[in-house]
């Protein structure tokens, strides 16, 4: 089931800095963004969280998405991006674009974005390298590359 949450609530921090290692970039935008988590019936707790983010007026961005490790396969991110798109679609009138950043080492994120529809538009060269304190690895690989992919809703 997927619901909304609030700041106020405890919030899954462990999937939140999974998909996002900075903490403090985390909060930042928690406070002007939908959180949307998945409830697993199963485990009785949030296994999956979605953060959506109005960047311009047409302009959303998914700015955090993460699945617990035990619950991932089982379409809980394509569930959560489609809420976070119906949402976007209830907000405006149309021709506004849904956007997502992710490394281009990413694979699983990848794959997952362009099956629910989003297309790569831009490519950013050393993005993570020039804007995270620490190093990132992804299954051993230094993550250096940003890939924006995007979709219109």
């Amino acid at each position: 089931m997927i619901k909304r949450l609030s700041n106020d609530e405890s919030l899954p921090w462990h999937l939140l800095l999974e998909a996002d290692p900075e903490k403090e970039l985390v909060e930042e935008y928690l406070s002007e963004s939908i959180i949307l988590g998945y409830q697993s019936k199963i485990l009785n707790r949030i296994t999956g969280v979605l953060v959506l983010k109005k960047q311009q007026l047409d302009l959303y961005e998914i700015m955090n998405v993460s699945v617990d490790e035990v619950e991932q396969g089982r379409g809980i991110g394509t569930l959560l991006i489609k809420n976070a798109l119906a949402a976007v679609s209830n907000e405006t009138e149309g021709n506004c674009r849904v956007q997502v950043k992710t490394g281009d080492t990413s694979k699983p994120a990848l794959a997952l974005y362009k099956k629910n529809g989003f297309e790569i538009k831009e490519v950013v060269e050393n993005y993570f390298i020039e804007n995270y304190s620490e190093p990132i690895f992804e299954e051993g690989v230094l993550l250096k590359n940003q890939v924006i992919l995007e979709k219109m809703v």
